[in-house]
């Protein structure tokens, strides 16, 4: 049987589950819900509140959702690794596909079981975009052993 030139050596992919898209999405809406209540409750007259709590409001965005998307951006993508690349989507991200050769990286980090975090020279992207999820022992294994083959060296 002949084998595929142009077919991936390794393809690993997790994708959020109902319940993780319901828990996201919920704790999005009581973030902005509460950001939107409190700016209400400033327009009905109440000057003690009217610069605490939205600031409070904004730094609770901030430090919730913030790393909740970097958690996300993290730990679901599908990821494709050819001979001379690998290939990160995350369908309706920012960065929705990340084509990284292997000539720029420089290292990884598996500190992480749940993903590899790559190391590469002049990062385009944000670092969290740059990690492959790994959501089976036998993938994440697949993937080390590429990366050694490479001459990629891990970095802890």
């Amino acid at each position: 049987m002949a084998v595929d030139p142009y077919a991936p050596l390794v393809v690993l992919e997790r994708q959020k589950s109902s319940r993780q898209t319901f828990l996201s999405y919920a704790i999005r809406i009581a973030l902005y819900t509460g950001l939107t209540a409190s700016i209400y409750w400033h327009a009905s007259g109440a000057l003690v509140f009217m610069l605490g709590a939205p600031v409070l409001s904004v730094v609770a965005i901030l430090a919730i959702d913030v790393p909740l998307q970097r958690w996300e951006i993290a730990r679901f993508a599908r990821t494709e690794v050819y001979d001379d690349a690998i290939i990160i989507m995350r369908p309706g991200r920012k960065h929705a596909r990340i084509e990284v050769p292997f000539s720029s990286i420089t290292g990884y980090s598996d500190s992480s079981a749940e993903k590899v975090d790559l190391g590469v020279d002049q990062p385009r992207v944000p670092r969290a975009y740059l990690a492959i999820p790994t959501p089976s022992e036998w993938g994440r294994t697949k993937l080390l052993e590429v990366l050694d083959k490479k001459g990629i060296r891990r970095q802890d």
